[in-house]
């Protein structure tokens, strides 16, 4: 066979198998969809916003759930209410964003599932610049089907957008490091992540330690002038409240609110020990402690409670498979990656403790690690890979396949109890 033959050949292997993954990522991706819309409902906003609006000028926000408050804001803000009249203690982007969701769509979540189904793509991206091809469908496979990241996307919460945006402040800071423009895109990118909520912010810290043991000087000047640029682009999301008359220093003086607002939830309320958060992530355990059970007794027209139980709390949205696994990878990446001089890989695993590290404190919800997740999955792809020598074998593709099939069946099908009685 002729050298052009051969090479003519090769180029067709190559195009094929590059075929085959792209066939591969755009199925994944509409079974990530159809997964969100099975596992999820939509309501229309129209059937529950006079409820809403009710419960709120009743019992202000604490008579309704969270996703319920940030709807209601985002609905109101949309239609020219101040960021500062409702639901002041949290940014206002993801709830802009949210309440457009319900002015083009009737629905509160559908832009959600949009964002999640774009977190899902960018962490492929991020994923192939470390992993072999094939093995960069592994971890967004594994975060398609994690139950928190499913519910996240499928409900008006600040998480997913904050997420979303903190996924491409690094997929943008790895493909234009080396570029001296890097400054404005990645400063848009951690602008709108702070501006979704406060926790989008972490991203930054793990961005410069990145770059300072790469001892790479373009980049921690991009990176040094992103943040007046995501200042600029955070006071700019708070339009609304400027129109509605309020000034420079009015919104000074609204951070400090917020700062104090956060700062009492987290503190105020009694701490559990530091990096507790990090102990629910590993363990699924949420805590310890009494628990009842309130029911319509319809004999007595009454609200009766059960015996009080004392047990242990679980994460129902915790999977055992991978979530502890990807906190090992995170912590052995470093160690294997700065050894054999693969920096790249570096990267994933300080966002992921510089996420959990921040949230690790003081009185925080399980879904502050949101942020984490993705990278905790890259981090784990990154050591299935380290064996990819040995992936031709059959024993090993078998194991392979098996734990990804045990990732999905435990997400969809199976779950901690909640609460595990004692005595």
């Amino acid at each position: 066979m002729t050298p052009r033959k051969l090479t003519l050949r090769k180029s067709i292997t190559v195009i094929l198998r590059k075929q085959r993954a792209l066939n591969s990522f755009i199925l994944f991706i509409l079974l990530f969809i159809f997964v969100v819309h099975v596992l999820s409902q939509v309501p229309l906003w129209g059937v529950y916003y006079t409820s809403y609006q009710q419960r709120y000028n009743l019992g202000g926000e604490g008579a309704l759930l969270d996703s319920q408050v940030y709807a209601l804001a985002g609905w109101n803000y949309v239609h020219g209410i101040s960021p500062d009249r409702i639901n002041f203690a949290h940014p206002p982007l993801a709830k802009y964003i949210i309440g457009s969701s319900q002015l083009v769509f009737d629905s509160e979540n559908l832009l959600s599932i949009v964002f999640g189904v774009a977190t899902l793509v960018a962490v492929y991206l991020i994923a192939r610049k470390i992993l072999p091809t094939y093995f960069a469908l592994v971890p967004t496979f594994i975060l398609a089907f994690d139950r928190m990241f499913l519910w996240l996307s499928s409900s008006s919460m600040l998480d997913i957008y904050a997420t979303f945006f903190a996924v491409i402040s690094v997929l943008i800071f790895m493909s234009f490091r080396r570029s001296r423009w890097l400054w404005i895109p990645l400063g848009v990118a951690i602008g709108l992540s702070f501006a979704s909520k406060w926790t989008g912010i972490f991203i930054v810290p793990a961005l410069l330690g990145f770059a300072a043991m790469k001892r790479d000087r373009r980049a921690l000047l991009s990176l040094a002038l992103s943040l007046p640029m995501a200042a600029l682009l955070y006071t700019g999301v708070y339009a609304g409240y400027f129109a509605a008359g309020h000034s420079f220093q009015d919104f000074v003086a609204l951070q400090l609110r917020m700062l104090g607002e956060q700062s009492r939830v987290r503190y105020n309320r009694g701490t559990p020990p530091p990096l507790w958060l990090l102990f629910n992530f590993i363990t699924g355990i949420e805590g310890v402690g009494p628990w009842t059970h309130l029911f319509a007794n319809w004999t007595t027209r009454t609200l009766d409670t059960t015996s009080v139980q004392y047990g242990i709390f679980t994460l129902i949205s915790y999977n055992p498979l991978t979530w502890p696994s990807s906190f090992i990878a995170s912590v052995f990446v470093p160690l294997y990656a700065w050894r054999h001089g693969d920096r790249e890989a570096l990267l994933p695993a300080l966002v992921f403790f510089s996420m959990v590290g921040a949230t690790s404190y003081g009185q925080v919800f399980f879904w502050y690690l949101l942020p984490a997740l993705p990278f905790g999955f890259i981090s784990l792809g990154y050591v299935l890979s380290l064996a990819k020598s040995s992936w031709k074998s059959s024993r090993t593709k078998l194991f392979l396949g098996g734990y990804l099939i045990l990732v999905v069946v435990w997400s969809l099908y199976l779950a901690l109890p909640g609460f595990i009685a004692v005595r």
